[in-house]
């Protein structure tokens, strides 16, 4: 089958990329690049690498404070013996400056609006969700899953007043509905005081990748099918009714990416030609108002490294802190299939929001694997 090529109006930016020394000038707002190992930072105005490191990444969603400089990576192992932790790293050097340890593997942070609170997701026996104080690392509240229950994401509302939790039960449904696990579901998403870690409310039968809208009216679930085509339900916050947005053709790739400034989300779906297609939603309306591409750049697929399975899918993409631009990870197998520059197998591409305009795309380390800009 001929490959569809990307239907933006652009030119190619040129893209200049500085060394590894460049400042990290705090007039200018970055976005960081998280590796299995490596750590990035580049220029949303331009797509420019800013600087690369081999130290600092952990693969795995980070938060990245207002400041542009601390991030707080989580990271560990899901099997064997059970650990995990989170670290605040340097943007400036890639260094760790800093880390606790949890008893399993940290898979996600996310960061409250006014920087001072750390919600950690790990993953294992048990999986957890841990409230962490960004300034001392002091652990402030915890609330566990009781096995086989599992949390697969986390999400904030925008006034930082509630968690919505994702879960399963990967054995009995029955042996999940009890009444010491803080999230009594088979299948679900769980509303949970952001403050106390209480049970709030229930949102039964859908799960998956979590996002909420940025007034906060609205939450995004994204769900894979083994059919091959993905589910986006939108739950209103208010009265947890659900509904199923219909007509999306292909595999929901990711949680939806929501623009923090405007009325903007965006949905990613895989296609017919092993490449991605971006939608534009309109989060005051939960429509689909536009196609922002085809075919991403290139023909490639978004995603992080496909060396690190380990990967959690949710942050493969995301808005700058300014909402201007939408930015994501590409894989490309290479030609002719897909194409990506210097034939890299990893490239970050981004695009203008709403015109959906390429403004550049440049090859990154091959192990990139989760996006982040300061919250």
């Amino acid at each position: 089958m001929t490959q569809r090529r990307p239907t933006f109006a652009f030119l190619f930016a040129v893209l200049v990329v500085a060394p590894a020394t460049a400042c990290l000038c705090q007039a200018q707002t970055y976005g960081y690049i998280n590796g299995s190992e490596s750590l990035t930072s580049f220029d949303p105005s331009t797509g420019a690498l800013v600087a690369s490191f081999n130290a600092g990444g952990t693969g795995k969603p980070f938060a990245v404070a207002k400041d542009d400089v601390t991030l707080y990576s989580p990271g560990g192992v899901i099997s064997g013996p059970q650990e995990g932790q989170l670290s605040v790293v340097s943007g400036k050097t890639g260094q760790t400056l800093n880390s606790i340890l949890f008893a399993s593997s940290g898979q996600k942070v996310l960061l409250t609006n006014d920087g001072s609170t750390l919600f950690v997701m790990s993953q294992g026996y048990p999986c957890q969700l841990i409230v962490v104080d960004s300034a001392t690392l002091a652990v402030i509240a915890m609330a566990t899953m009781t096995p086989p229950s599992t949390i697969g994401d986390i999400a904030l509302s925008p006034d930082n007043s509630k968690v919505y939790v994702s879960v399963s039960c990967e054995g009995s449904g029955n042996a999940c509905l009890t009444s010491t696990n803080i999230c009594p579901l088979a299948k679900g998403v769980c509303i949970l005081d952001a403050g106390t870690l209480s049970l709030k409310g229930q949102v039964q039968s859908v799960n998956g990748l979590l996002a909420a809208s940025e007034d906060g009216g609205s939450l995004y679930v994204t769900q894979g099918t083994q059919s091959g085509y993905g589910r986006l339900y939108t739950v209103n916050t208010q009265t947890l009714a659900v509904s199923e947005r219909k007509g999306l053709q292909g595999q929901t790739n990711g949680a939806v990416i929501i623009d923090p400034v405007s009325h903007y989300g965006v949905v990613l779906q895989n296609n017919a030609q092993s490449s991605t297609t971006g939608y534009l939603l309109n989060t005051s309306t939960n429509q689909i108002v536009a196609e922002l591409f085809a075919n991403a750049p290139g023909g490639a697929e978004a995603g992080g490294s496909a060396q690190n399975e380990s990967v959690h899918p949710s942050n493969i993409a995301a808005f700058s802190a300014d909402g201007k631009s939408f930015w994501m990870l590409l894989q490309c197998s290479g030609p002719p299939s897909c194409t990506t520059p210097d034939n890299s197998i990893v490239a970050l591409a981004g695009i203008s929001i709403p015109s959906g305009a390429l403004i550049g795309e440049v090859a990154v380390p091959q192990d990139s694997s989760s996006i982040a800009f300061p919250q």
